[in-house]
């Protein structure tokens, strides 16, 4: 799933675009995900849903897919960035990575005000991504399925960009807009980062016991996934404290 990492992060390289006067990193990670992400929906996903679709069509789709996550996470990611620099603050660039993408500030926002409108920008560009897929899939999706299931698969994908990233877990964009509004709240910034790392690991600790739970009742696969999401929680809760 893709997720959106945080604001400030070492670099990865492995080719790059330029998007909006904003450099674009690509890491080896990301060619990973995205290759991931074909096989899954040219060999899985989408021969389900179209059992008669010929196999040229499906890797058309499979490849369309992989454009269409880039492309989102790139604007969830150039939305932090363009917010930012409205903020006063500059952009390094973005890099793409295997969980999604990172936006690198040259500076934390000043105050906390900024701090929750760069962090909310991108969840609302993906939201707005999520409309401007399902609008045409609402209106012309019948008459071409195959577009269709593109226009489906983008609907969801940014929906999702958009609702994981809400998560109250810092450093996620959900996690930066907790923290601004108890940096609004006491005026500490330290504090409302140190506050906002523990609600990640108190919810890492919930996912993984009911991962764990899961997975006794016999439900391995959904417990093994969300105990994995506990742990990396956990992790970015401890990178970030």
């Amino acid at each position: 799933m893709p997720l959106t990492a945080p604001l400030q992060t070492p670099r990865a390289m492995g080719g790059s675009v330029r998007v909006a006067g904003i450099r674009v990193r690509i890491s080896a990670g990301w060619w990973l995900a995205a290759a991931l992400l074909g096989w899954m929906l040219g060999a899985r996903l989408f021969p389900e849903v179209y059992p008669d679709a010929a196999s040229g069509t499906l890797i058309g789709m499979a490849l369309a897919g992989i454009v269409v996550l880039f492309c989102s996470v790139v604007v969830h990611e150039i939305a932090h960035a363009r917010t930012g620099r409205r903020y006063g603050v500059e952009t390094v660039g973005v890099t793409l990575n295997l969980l999604g993408g990172v936006t690198e500030m040259r500076a934390v926002p000043r105050d906390p005000s900024a701090d929750f409108a760069i962090a909310a920008a991108g969840p609302v560009a993906s939201f707005a991504l999520a409309l401007g897929f399902a609008l045409p899939l609402h209106l012309w999706g019948g008459a071409s399925p195959h577009l269709g299931g593109v226009l489906a698969f983008g609907a969801v994908l940014n929906a999702l960009l958009a609702m994981l990233n809400l998560l109250p877990v810092f450093p996620l964009d959900g996690g930066r807009m907790l923290r601004a509004a108890l940096w609004r709240r006491s005026g500490d910034h330290a504090a409302a980062t140190r506050a906002t790392a523990k609600v990640a690991r108190v919810l890492g600790v919930m996912a993984i016991g009911v991962g764990v739970l899961a997975s006794t009742v016999g439900q391995r696969g959904w417990g093994l996934s969300v105990l994995l999401v506990g742990l990396y929680l956990r992790l970015l809760a401890r990178s970030s404290a």
